[in-house]
């Protein structure tokens, strides 16, 4: 299978230079993650990480996702400095594990409503919170997500997401308005297992005065994070709980459950457990 494959990729060569699906211009290619490798990166330096899921056979891979075709240098350079400005600002306030010091849990100051003994889920309150920084950070990956023409990310719905305003947002350094397409961040509070989760399309119903509205949403994983991206039109949303929402209310509130009380822990468990049951010995 393996000189199978070599024989493939050397007759249908990567192609280095081409159109930036970012900036409209031709170049050369670079080498761009999907979601930085600074938060997909396995527990052990050099390891490996197994790709499964939706009805595939599992495989090892280095690293993360990644996109050959997708931006040339000059665009790969505007999504790093973006990625390592959002990567700051989640450390710095404890957004992510990386961010925790070797710690393995968050302290019960880091809390504005701790846990309560026998409880996995608090609540933050986060002051100074940059709200460009994280939102044009969220959006972009949002972006790649739906730009990327790699086949683990062919399943997200595209519909009633305008990719070219979001492309020039990031051009522009431009964040926009916290009602366009709002985003809410929940946590892991204590520290688990490195894992990828490629980005997934939910929908759930939320009441409103006029009813009940269906909405559906994006949910991106990062490093014990986990980023809810709602439609671009959402004003009413906002306007409905604004404190949840980055840039909705002068503090972000910030929802914080044990790893392993969350749908994210259920939900790799259960992939290790599929995946061993269909290709027995495969991981």
């Amino acid at each position: 299978m393996a000189s199978k494959n070599r024989k493939l990729k050397k007759a249908n060569p990567v192609q280095k230079s081409g159109n930036c699906a970012l900036l409209g211009k031709e170049g050369k290619y670079a080498k761009s993650h999907i979601i930085p490798l600074a938060l997909t990166s396995p527990c052990v330096k050099g390891g490996r990480f197994i790709e499964s899921g939706r009805g595939e056979r599992p495989i090892r891979r280095f690293t993360s996702w990644f996109d050959h075709q997708l931006v040339i240098t000059e665009g790969e350079e505007i999504l790093s400095k973006i990625d390592s400005a959002g990567i700051e600002e989640l450390r710095k306030h404890k957004l992510i594990w990386s961010g925790w010091g070797g710690g393995e849990k968050l302290n019960d100051s880091d809390y504005a409503v701790p846990p309560e003994s026998g409880s996995g889920f608090g609540v933050r309150l986060l002051e100074g919170v940059n709200v460009e920084k994280l939102r044009l950070f969220f959006l972009s990956v949002l972006w790649r997500s739906l730009r990327t023409g790699i086949k683990e990310f062919s399943f997200l719905p595209r519909d009633g997401v305008d990719l070219d305003r979001l492309g020039k947002m990031i051009v522009d350094g431009d964040s926009g308005d916290c009602s366009y397409h709002p985003i809410v961040l929940d946590q892991m509070s204590t520290l688990g297992f490195s894992h990828n989760k490629s980005p997934s399309f939910h929908e759930i119903e939320i009441q409103f005065e006029e009813g009940v509205k269906k909405l559906g949403y994006y949910r991106l994983y990062m490093q014990g994070l986990v980023v809810h991206i709602y439609p671009e039109n959402c004003l009413d949303l906002l306007e409905t709980m604004p404190a949840i929402f980055i840039g909705g209310y002068e503090k972000l509130w910030v929802n914080a459950r044990k790893f392993e009380e969350t749908k994210q822990f259920e939900e790799a468990k259960q992939e290790l457990l599929d995946t061993a049951l269909r290709w027995p010995g495969a991981v």
